[in-house]
């Protein structure tokens, strides 16, 4: 990772034309191709519950608003990069695609106060 901070300070100091590259000629890939541990939160805003509320009514489904967000796991093998297939079972008759924000986590803290946790953070993504 050292290498890679050493890497991109040297582009923005120097900025050389030759580092240019057309995006169209680029093969985006997953930012972090195998991270360790990826946890999802779902159902935690007004607006997509109004999605799925919508999308339910039609199969007779009744969706509640939870108390809390349902916090689930994904495996590595989730994260794809741009343009990418994405991969998924037969059995699988819905696919729901998102991506809001992630947040790498830089070190290792345990009950952190919410006014400490951007220290932790090593890095914001927004896609």
């Amino acid at each position: 990772m050292d290498a890679a901070r050493r890497a991109v300070a040297r582009y923005e100091a120097e900025r050389p034309a030759s580092a240019a590259m057309p995006l169209a000629s680029c093969d985006l890939l997953s930012p972090v191709p195998r991270p360790g541990k990826i946890l999802v939160g779902g159902r935690n805003y007004l607006r997509h519950l109004d999605e799925l509320r919508k999308e339910g009514a039609s199969r007779g489904e009744k969706i509640i608003t939870p108390p809390m967000p349902h916090i689930f796991a994904k495996y590595h093998n989730s994260v794809t990069g741009h343009g990418k297939p994405i991969i998924y079972p037969k059995i699988v008759k819905q696919l729901d695609l998102e991506g809001e924000l992630t947040a790498v986590i830089g070190k290792t803290a345990y009950y952190v106060e919410e006014k400490d946790a951007a220290r932790l953070r090593s890095r914001l993504h927004q896609s």
